[in-house]
């Protein structure tokens, strides 16, 4: 059974991605598509794979628009996600706080390489101060710059 799928750096693109999703089977728990410049499209077609687990897409361009799509899923069953150098700004601070509020599973998020001001530390953790579980962030701007934070515990 296939549960993992490595495809980063591979020019996919959008149609690469639409045909590589509609080929992966309902089993696949980790996938690593980074760097295949896929843009706000390819977070739709993202989403549609709910058995994800572990979801790398750094380097996508997948902006503001692509992020706010995850986080209306509420991150899906998604425990790990990677958002490096997404083009990501404060533009989508507000909708990445609602997932994170509403998300079951998440447990770590990398945002490192994206334009998120300072503030956005303590929008997300005010948004998961309430939870059980601990999410892990990384690549927040704060000084000192760790590469980690629990923000709840």
């Amino acid at each position: 059974m296939l549960v993992e799928v490595d495809v980063a750096n591979k020019s996919l693109g959008l149609e690469g991605l639409r045909r590589l999703c509609a080929s992966l089977p309902a089993s696949l728990e980790r996938l690593d598509v980074s760097g295949n410049r896929c843009g706000p499209e390819g977070a739709a077609l993202l989403c549609e794979l709910r058995s994800l687990r572990y979801l790398k897409t750094a380097r996508n361009a997948l902006r503001d628009e692509g992020v706010t799509v995850f986080a209306k899923e509420a991150f899906l069953e998604i425990r790990t996600l990677d958002l490096r150098q997404n083009e990501i700004t404060v533009r989508c601070v507000a909708s990445l706080a609602r997932g994170l509020r509403e998300t079951k599973s998440l447990a770590a998020l990398d945002l490192r390489g994206n334009a998120l001001p300072r503030e956005s530390l303590w929008v997300f953790g005010d948004a998961v101060k309430k939870k059980k579980n601990t999410i892990y962030f990384y690549g927040l701007p704060v000084r000192p710059t760790p590469r980690l934070y629990a923000l709840c515990g």
